[in-house]
């Protein structure tokens, strides 16, 4: 990849590619955990994270397509309430994790929210509303956050 001379011991192999390339040209895949080329990393149409193209079907990782049910007093929702309590007013609650994120759906009569946040800060990093009439997110202008959370 870079054309540099190195040795075979301190290569990385990417478990897309296969190729041995410099550690520096990787990144680890959140959901996988496995070094991947940056550049054959594909963003989730759901979460919006890149990720190994081996975790995608139809656009979504394997992340987004595992969300399980979570009560409120799931200590992740716990937290997730505590920094935006406006949030609490959304029902049907939904949860997957990756590396890096919390992926947070909820559902009410026809409306849908996707909450992205990260793990350590959550911070949110995506934030899309749908409808259960469509299965398409409209993402929400970072701008708009604090309008969307009711903060």
């Amino acid at each position: 990849e870079t054309g540099r001379r190195t040795l075979a011991s301190d290569l990385v192999e990417c478990k897309v590619t296969g190729r041995h390339v410099m550690p520096e040209l990787t990144r680890y895949c959140p959901v996988t955990g496995k070094a991947v080329l940056s550049s054959a990393l594909i963003a989730c149409e759901m979460c919006g994270q890149e990720v190994s193209p081996a975790t995608l079907t139809k656009g979504r990782c394997g992340a987004c397509r595992s969300l399980r049910p979570v009560d409120k007093a799931d200590p992740r929702m716990a937290r997730l309430l505590d920094v935006h309590p406006a949030l609490d007013q959304w029902s049907g609650w939904r949860v997957a994790e990756t590396a890096t994120c919390c992926i947070f759906t909820a559902a009410g009569w026809v409306q849908l929210l996707l909450v992205v946040v990260d793990r350590e800060t959550l911070e949110v990093k995506r934030l899309a509303t749908g409808s259960r009439l469509t299965s398409d997110w409209q993402l929400v202008n970072p701008e708009q956050y604090p309008f969307v959370l009711h903060e």
